[in-house]
């Protein structure tokens, strides 16, 4: 049964809305720079496929579990799951939970607040034309510059997380639901958008061909891993984000339904913006990339040798920048729901303190880039340790605690109660698949994540 207190958490204003809001959470810059380049070197649709059934095998249970433990707890998870640990009679040790996860969600939004602000610079750049003609090494010549340049850094990153504290401050309905709602609509208008201008250029064939050729010989051991990792990090599980955001949910209805929207939203979005990219960068000739040098080197660079370049570069660069947004709102809710529950203070007071500390993180990355050679410190330097401690290891093996919690721990009673709408054989065969295998896939990412297997990351 839910606890007390839960007629006390602030709702979203119906089931529909709270679908939208996790779609907006799930999108991520993982769609947009590690998915593109993945169906492109492990055999297109062939990799899709096995994509779809990480998702069923992995992605799709464990999403539930996070949602059943939401009903459960119905508030800040440091608050509220001591008293599940009580429940079920299990280990003190559980308790550590809450705080891996917080702990996780903080590390990886200091690094995607910082992101987040060279999408927005990036932006102003688009908007000015500055991409017009150029080459890839004057693009790269200007990321160096803007990330060498902390007094510009620092603006910026100031910007995006200011408005992030303020619509985190509105509340639920008045900030996060409208934002959500507005930003989920732009990025799919966006990227419909994209996809029209590349098409009226006559452009658009060759990305559909790099992205749905089948080439099953081109997927490997690393393709199949790649595919696990980004079936479990798009949804943006282990880091509380769905939790919170699922505390939020009105009562009623299946929970299992509204995971298979989420995942169904979030994967045409991928293949949209697949497609978009993909396309872009066969235009210009260029190979398939990841991660920064795609977003802030070959992309830019592709744009401005597009005749249409100019407007469809602010249109991406909009997108991806709302796309970063939409994520650290919901990042920064657990964050939010546990200060104001620990702290007893309003959701406004909450919401400073996070934004302070993500500020001061954020600070440290940003002048490292500039104050140490490469931005780096020992081993990795500040922005590729926060990444790999708290996105590398942390959210997978938060996920993998939350995976045995919900499936071995909690008693079968309190399961079956939460999802009391869902037929017999459905929950067997959800149970049955959190139990058995979303830990040792979980297990594998972690360990290709943590570079003891060849990470696809």
């Amino acid at each position: 049964m839910e606890r007390d207190g839960s007629a006390r958490v602030a709702r979203w204003s119906s089931h529909r809305v709270f679908v939208i809001a996790a779609i907006g959470a799930t999108i991520g810059l993982g769609n947009v720079w590690r998915f593109p380049q993945l169906v492109a070197e492990h055999g297109g649709s062939a990799f899709i496929l096995v994509y779809v059934l990480a998702l069923l095998l992995l992605g799709l249970p464990l999403l539930i579990a996070e949602m059943v433990l939401a009903r459960r707890t119905c508030g800040a998870l440091p608050a509220t799951f001591p008293a599940e640990v009580r429940a079920a009679q299990a280990a003190a040790g559980w308790r550590l939970l809450p705080w891996l996860t917080l702990v996780a969600a903080w590390l990886v939004l200091a690094v995607l607040v910082v992101i987040g602000s060279w999408l927005l610079a990036y932006l102003t750049t688009a908007i000015s034309g500055g991409f017009a003609g150029i080459s890839a090494h004057g693009v790269a010549l200007r990321f160096d510059a803007l990330v060498r340049s902390p007094e510009v850094g620092i603006g910026w990153l100031t910007l995006f997380l200011g408005g992030t504290v303020v619509v985190s401050a509105l509340g639920v309905r008045r900030g996060l639901e409208r934002a959500a709602t507005l930003g989920l609509a732009l990025v799919a208008g966006c990227w419909g958008l994209g996809l029209l201008l590349l098409l009226s250029a006559g452009q658009l064939g060759a990305g559909l061909a790099w992205s749905f050729t089948f080439d099953p010989g081109a997927l490997g051991v690393d393709g199949l891993l790649a595919a696990l990792a980004q079936a479990f990090f798009t949804l943006t599980l282990g880091a509380g984000a769905m939790h919170a955001y699922t505390v939020h949910l009105p009562p009623g209805g299946a929970l299992p339904g509204f995971a298979a929207r989420v995942i169904l939203g979030d994967t045409a979005l991928a293949l949209l913006v697949t497609v978009l990219v993909l396309s872009l960068l066969a235009s210009s000739g260029q190979d398939a990339v990841a991660g920064p040098v795609l977003l802030f080197a070959a992309l830019p660079a592709a744009l401005g040798g597009l005749s249409n370049g100019g407007w469809l570069a602010v249109v991406l660069y909009a997108s991806f920048a709302v796309v970063t947004w939409l994520t650290a709102l919901a990042l920064f809710e657990p964050l939010v729901l546990a200060l104001a529950a620990k702290r007893r203070c309003n959701r406004l007071c909450a919401a400073l303190m996070t934004g302070v500390s993500l500020w001061l993180a954020g600070l440290l990355l940003v002048s490292s880039f500039a104050f140490t050679p490469g931005g780096r410190w020992v081993g990795h330097g500040p922005f590729g340790w926060f990444e790999f401690v708290g996105g590398r290891v942390l959210i997978p093996l938060s996920a993998l605690l939350l995976a045995l919690f919900i499936g071995w721990v909690l008693p079968e009673r309190e399961r079956r109660t939460v999802l009391a709408l869902v037929p017999v054989a459905q929950y067997r065969a959800w149970r049955m698949l959190l139990r058995y295998a979303v830990p040792p896939l979980l297990l594998l990412v972690f360990l290709a994540g943590a570079d003891i297997l060849r990470s696809p990351l």
